[in-house]
């Protein structure tokens, strides 16, 4: 949402933020996934990878995902298969 808020403005964010309801399944960040994350960060230690990038890979492994929609090289470092275009997603 900060992406958006940022390069977009507020209107596509609300709007991204209406359909976020239905379009999602929303998954918030509890402690236990919070520990789980930072304790990925630090491990690492590599300073491209970021607290919501540690997030995203533990939550990835907690739901056996086996791909991921996005931009940042890291997350094949670490092992994912990364969807970044319209077209990988629908294929």
């Amino acid at each position: 949402m900060a992406l958006i808020q940022r390069r977009l403005g507020w209107e596509p964010l609300v709007a991204f933020s209406e359909a976020l309801e239905t379009a999602f399944d929303v998954v918030w960040v509890d402690r236990s996934l919070h520990v789980e994350a930072r304790q990925l960060l630090f491990r690492r230690r590599r300073r491209a990878i970021n607290i919501v990038d540690a997030v995203s890979m533990t939550l990835t492994r907690q739901l056996a995902l086996d791909a991921l929609f996005a931009f940042d090289d890291d997350f094949v470092r670490e092992g994912f298969r990364v969807l970044s275009s319209p077209e990988e997603i629908e294929a």
